[in-house]
């Protein structure tokens, strides 16, 4: 996993010629599971962007987590981090169908998972669903 953190921080600084310094509205962290990324690695791919790029101050931040790698500790974690929105990949509430996907989580844990986060003061959450 650091090897792969490493990585993503080497490409934010190779794009860093290519943004003109042109301010950043949204950032999108997704595509697999983010949220198995210890806080630490998320530092330092934070620490990279606002190093490389005019990130605005209302930008959209948003990480996509699965309800099965997340705890209270991780939202507050990220909403230090300066993540606003999250995107839960809930898939479905329906057992079979979760277990048919291959899913980690369970429908409670998917339900607690946006308790929790509203509890950190996340007030834009999405969960995507399959249908």
């Amino acid at each position: 996993m650091q090897t792969f953190v490493e990585a993503i921080v080497a490409e934010i600084g190779m794009y860093h010629s290519y943004s003109y310094r042109e301010p950043i509205e949204t950032i999108f962290l997704g595509g697999g599971t983010p949220s198995l990324l210890p806080a630490d690695s998320l530092v330092k791919i934070f620490t990279a962007l606002r190093q490389n790029f005019d990130i605005l101050d209302n930008a959209e931040i948003t990480l996509e987590a699965n309800p099965g790698t997340i705890d209270q500790e991780k939202f507050f974690q990220y909403r230090k981090l300066g993540i606003n929105r999250l995107s839960f990949g809930v898939q479905s509430f329906h057992q079979n169908e979760l277990d048919f996907l291959g899913r980690i989580h369970n429908s409670e844990q998917a339900i607690n998972a946006v308790t929790l986060a509203r509890n950190a003061g996340f007030d834009n959450i999405n969960i995507d669903l399959i249908f």
